[in-house]
């Protein structure tokens, strides 16, 4: 039995198909961080949304570590701290008209 090389025709579609499964597979990884970040960012609003302002802050809190320099996320941790702050007082004031 005679062993016949691979014909370059065949090596090119190899390579070809090789290089079609690879890029779309690090364009899925790429987009992987910027879908964590909606994910996580829809979470906190969600959370947010439903009064859950300690759900909001841990989703946050993720968010910031995978984008620790994005103004939004900055801007919607100091708008639910505010909510928090707010709400502490509500129910502070609350529990001192019960006395």
């Amino acid at each position: 039995m005679k062993n016949r090389p691979l014909p370059r025709v065949l090596l090119v579609l190899l390579a070809l198909t090789a290089c079609a499964v690879v890029v779309p597979a690090a364009r899925l990884r790429a987009q992987n961080p910027t879908d964590a970040k909606i994910k996580l960012m829809s979470d906190a609003l969600r959370a947010r949304d439903a009064g859950d302002l300690v759900g909001a802050q841990q989703a946050l809190a993720e968010l910031a570590k995978l984008a620790p320099n994005d103004a939004s996320v900055a801007r919607l941790r100091s708008e639910i701290e505010a909510q928090a702050a707010a709400q502490q007082a509500a129910l502070a004031q609350q529990a001192a008209a019960q006395r």
